[in-house]
């Protein structure tokens, strides 16, 4: 008995130390920092290379530990000097001595690499990609890998140019389907390397042959109804001239459509396109489409009629109203009305889920190339929208402790025919609108449906939202087997985490969250922790208090 007493006293200590320091750490006066850097900034294989740390707030002694490969090396001073291999690492330890939280910090980390690992690589632009043949072009190259002690030379259709150490080329030489592309030479630390840039391909093209077609989307058309063409050009430049022709005969219209509500029936519409010489490297071009041939006719005398998939429906129910109508033309437009106010879109179908018991629907159809410009209304269908029943809940959310029952309130009215809870299966008396829940352990919604005698439904939710006491595990086992791998707080408890930290019993802080999700799976620094005794540290809300909570648990494996 002395022996169990004796380790949970010295547990007990331990954890006292653990929280002073871990609360000291949080109020300390010097707030040190270090940082290494090195000399030269390039490096060699077989170079011995410089360091220097720099230390902030670190008091007046600070101590010095330099690490090569993670063994001690130096001396105690701010500077440090030692032959490096490929991959070599370098670190130094700074530990404060008269600071109210003396403690040890690691500065950044230095890994050899010589410059030869340091790939070249070159990206070339250029200003222009396609020219007339004699425009001056300009290349510019970056060294994209930022290497030192580099030179370039330019390449034209393979041909490498002398004389161009530069990282711009220009030239006016260039033909169609010229290669343009710059070699980098990069001087490392042995020899020296190259990188070739993808090549840019210049183009030259021959000059514009323009085309043109023209289209219509009322080849018959009404008389005295506007007729809409449009011209699709090619090759016609950024900006070509349009001249519109009926039978033949300019007209004052121009650019690529042209509107006419005067055509005759018969009429020959044409369109003639003229490119930009200054686009077309100075040669004038231009092309004659293909000729419309216009029908024009007589009115004709529409109608409309329209059909409801239901005329009896439940509130908040779908009903699709279907347009049916003769003589309408090519293109009719249709409006739909609600209660004589334009609704829907134009198309021969309207659907609405909003409608209420008397609303009034009708359509009016638009003639567009039926040749008389007029309109037709249908008939109007009157709807019966039945309200479905009320269900009144004064609350929709309870809380309780796990294990308690909740009380469930509600009501309803107008035209009710029958009610049910679901799930019934948790509930004392599920055939009353007030029922008992059965004791819960876990979250749980509760739906009541009501039926009317006309088949309407109405149904809402009461929540309610099981709380568990905040009780911490003494002992968990990471062996991944699925049962209590992870050291956290437990599911369900309301708790609002601010932190969330475990200690080993060197003082050392192996876990911190603020997420109450999340726990400590028993790795520290991405390796399994030892079995044994660890101290958690717990603040937050909880039960609308704040709360620290502090105690211990063991590891097994």
């Amino acid at each position: 008995m002395k022996t169990v007493t004796k380790w949970y006293s010295h547990v007990f200590m331990q954890f006292l130390l653990i929280f002073s320091i871990h609360c000291s750490g949080q109020s300390g006066n010097c707030n040190p920092s270090i940082n290494i850097t090195h000399s030269p900034s390039s490096l060699c294989a077989g170079r011995t290379p410089s360091f220097i740390a720099t230390d902030f707030n670190a008091g007046s002694n600070p101590i010095y530990q330099w690490k090569k490969n993670g063994v001690a090396a130096g001396t105690n001073s701010p500077a440090y000097s030692a032959p490096l291999s490929v991959n070599d690492e370098v670190v130094c330890e700074l530990t404060t001595t008269n600071c109210s939280n003396n403690s040890t910090l690691i500065s950044n980390r230095f890994v050899f690499e010589p410059i030869d690992i340091l790939t070249p690589e070159v990206t070339t632009v250029a200003s222009h990609q396609i020219i007339c043949a004699g425009t001056t072009v300009t290349f510019t190259a970056t060294n994209k890998s930022g290497n030192t002690n580099r030179s370039y030379l330019w390449y034209v259709n393979g041909n490498s140019i002398a004389g161009t150490n530069t990282t711009v080329f220009s030239t006016n030489t260039l033909t169609d389907s010229s290669m343009v592309q710059c070699m980098m030479t990069v001087t490392q630390c042995t020899g020296s390397t190259k990188d070739f840039s993808d090549p840019i391909v210049i183009r030259v093209p021959p000059p514009m042959k323009p085309a043109i077609s023209i289209t219509t989307a009322t080849p018959v058309a009404c008389k005295g109804s506007p007729v809409s063409f449009t011209a699709n050009a090619f090759q016609a430049s950024n900006n070509p001239t349009y001249v519109w022709k009926v039978n033949g005969i300019p007209t004052s219209a121009s650019g690529p459509a042209f509107i006419s509500a005067v055509l005759a029936d018969g009429d020959l519409v044409s369109c003639q396109l003229s490119i930009d010489p200054a686009a077309n490297c100075g040669t004038p071009a231009s092309a004659i489409s293909n000729t419309l041939t216009i029908n024009v006719k007589d009115l004709l005398s529409p109608s409309i009629s329209i059909l409801a998939s239901y005329e009896e429906i439940c509130s908040g129910e779908p009903v699709v109203f279907t347009a049916t109508n003769a003589a309408g033309g090519i293109n009719p437009t249709y409006q739909w009305q609600l209660n004589g106010i334009n609704t829907g879109t134009n198309t021969a179908v309207y659907s609405s889920s909003l409608l209420s018991n008397s609303d009034k629907i009708s359509c009016t159809l638009n003639t567009s190339s039926g040749c008389n410009n007029a309109s037709a209304a249908s008939n109007v269908i009157t709807m019966v929208v039945n309200e479905p029943p009320v269900i009144t809940i004064n609350i929709d959310s309870l809380i309780i402790w796990a294990g308690e029952q909740a009380q469930l309130r509600s009501s309803v009215s107008g035209d009710v025919a029958s009610y049910a809870w679901a799930p019934d299966s948790m509930l004392n008396g599920p055939s009353s609108l007030t029922p008992l829940t059965i004791p819960l352990l876990a979250n749980t919604n509760y739906q009541l449906n009501v039926v009317s005698r006309k088949g309407c439904t109405a149904s809402k939710v009461i929540k309610v939202k099981v709380l568990h006491k905040l009780y911490m595990p003494n002992s968990f086992t990471p062996d991944e087997n699925g049962i209590n791998d992870v050291f956290r707080v437990p599911p369900g408890v309301a708790l609002e985490l601010k932190e969330f930290s475990i200690f080993d019993r060197m003082g050392n802080r192996v876990f911190f969250t603020n997420d109450v999700n999340l726990g400590w799976d028993g790795i520290y620094k991405g390796n399994p922790a030892r079995a044994g005794a660890y101290v958690y540290f717990i603040k937050g809300r909880y039960e609308n208090q704040e709360i620290i909570k502090k105690g211990a648990t063991v590891l097994i494996r």
